[in-house]
């Protein structure tokens, strides 16, 4: 049996070590995502070209434009890495929350037009004219 402070301290050293090698991977900007909505996940493979393997943070920086009409996306949740992203058409999806998108500075073209039978509590079709100044 081994006794004595070396080996104690040897110990502390190896267990800090893993700690902080375990730590770093997982903060690293190259770790890979998961994007729970398996549409939007096929959406930026589309964009990315990469239709297998992992990914990261850093592939998701080369997003520059998302088109992903009608796939029924439900959750925005792991764009928010797509920090390069310029134009975002998401229309005719089922969108619960938009909250991932609020930190993309770069995001100047978003479409998010949903038809009228997605809203929730709808029954009335919305009117194809509009009414002139008289009323």
């Amino acid at each position: 049996m081994r006794s004595g402070k070396g080996w104690q301290s040897t110990r502390f050293i190896r267990v800090g070590m893993v700690f902080w090698l375990l730590l770093a991977t997982l903060s690293l900007p190259g770790a890979e995502l998961t994007i729970p909505d398996k549409a939007l996940e096929k959406a930026i493979r589309r964009a990315l070209e990469k239709p297998e393997g992992p990914l990261t943070e850093v592939l998701l920086e080369g997003v520059r434009k998302l088109e992903a009409v009608g796939l029924g996306i439900r959750n925005l949740r792991g764009l928010e890495f797509a920090r390069n992203l310029n134009e975002a058409n998401l229309a005719r999806n089922r969108i619960s929350s938009v909250e991932p998108l609020s930190r993309l500075s770069n995001l100047f073209y978003l479409n998010l037009i949903i038809p009228c039978s997605l809203l929730q509590g709808s029954k009335k079709t919305p009117s194809r004219t509009t009414p002139g100044p008289e009323g």
